[in-house]
């Protein structure tokens, strides 16, 4: 089951609100949202697990609607078989209140502070694989092993399972011990279990997964990673992944026609598709470019460097002012921070022009 679109009026700050999941009427397999605080995009995902999950949503008599894919039908065909309108409460289909039952089709992993804690993960999994499954007790340490060694490899860490005791004691290994206990991992390498190990071993299949702000507690670099996992086990499983982020990392890993940036224009929140070519390109320039951060430097640097600009440009480069500022400036960032250097060099070019 996937979304390929939805039509959303009067819930909370979405109204009059429209998303489409796919390109060429093929569902992506990811679907990166981002956008300023505000904008909407936890929202959205609370609008899509309660449709599926609580379906007592309130919508104020507005019509909402609901597109779907469902494995029964021609990925080719138009879906409208799978149109669902929305109204206050109910799902109706051709008018008719109708109650779907896709409940376990969705996942919804919110912000990482509610997540299941790691120790809790790994001992419900051993569990389930012996007395629910009954798999030898080694077997199904063998399995933890791979899964949990496949997602620590996946990010370069230098650190595997390595065993579990009597009393459900994990530990885990690297290169100077081998009695690492789970609580002494740092908090990054814990995120990245609870975060991924999930998704490998809860046999998910044909689902869609919500994931909210995968990057909390993550490393720069691990959040580059993060995104071929996700794209990993959506194409593998033939799942949807619907992901919100505030992180310039996991944008820049976002082949272009996966994201979408929601943005405030006259009071409504409206969807853009990536435009700007943001797959691969620098941090800074998704900063500035999709965050619409006010700068790069901290806004108290940022103005003296704006200042030292506006004194160079009035010719006053030669002031006690200018001077002091720019010796501050040197003593704070070094005399080769780059626009430093730059403004150096625009005032040797004005004293060669007199």
């Amino acid at each position: 089951m996937k979304i390929k679109s939805l039509q959303i009026d009067n819930y909370r700050v979405l109204n009059n609100f429209n998303i489409d999941f796919s390109n060429n009427d093929i569902i992506n397999p990811i679907t990166v949202i981002c956008g300023i605080n505000g904008s909407g995009k936890t929202t959205l995902l609370e609008f899509i697990n309660e449709v599926f999950k609580k379906q007592n949503i309130t919508l104020a008599n507005k019509e909402s609607y609901i597109n779907i894919e469902q494995e029964q039908y021609s990925k080719n065909s138009l879906f409208n078989e799978n149109k669902y309108k929305l109204t206050s409460g109910f799902l109706k289909k051709n008018n008719t209140d109708f109650k779907i039952n896709f409940s376990d089709k969705l996942i919804y992993y919110k912000a990482s502070k509610e997540n299941t804690s790691a120790q809790k993960l790994i001992t419900n999994y051993i569990d389930e694989l012996i007395y629910e499954k009954d798999i030898k007790s080694s077997d199904a340490y063998e399995e933890l092993r791979g899964f949990l060694n496949k997602t620590l490899k996946a990010f370069n860490l230098e650190v595997e399972f390595g065993s579990l005791d009597k009393n459900k004691e994990i530990y885990f290994k690297n290169n100077q011990s081998d009695r690492i206990k789970l609580k002494d991992l740092s908090g990054g390498e814990k995120e990245i279990i609870t975060k991924i190990f999930p998704l490998y071993i809860s046999n998910i299949k044909d689902s869609v997964i919500l994931i909210d702000e995968p990057e909390s507690s993550l490393h720069p670099n691990w959040q580059n990673e993060i995104m071929t996992l996700y794209q990993e086990v959506a194409k593998q499983y033939n799942n949807q992944i619907i992901i919100t982020t505030h992180s310039p990392h996991i944008v820049s890993a976002t082949p272009n026609k996966y994201l979408k940036i929601l943005v405030k224009e006259d009071g409504l929140i409206n969807v853009i598709d990536s435009s700007t070519k943001s797959y691969g390109r620098k941090i800074d320039e998704i900063l500035l470019e999709i965050f619409k951060v006010k700068g790069l430097r901290t806004p108290k640097i940022e103005n003296k460097i704006l200042k030292l600009e506006n004194l160079i440009q009035e010719d006053k480069y030669k002031t006690i002012e200018y001077q002091e500022l720019l010796k501050e400036l040197e003593d704070t960032l070094g005399r080769f921070d780059s626009d430093l250097a730059m403004h150096r060099m625009e005032v040797k070019r004005k004293e060669l022009a007199k």
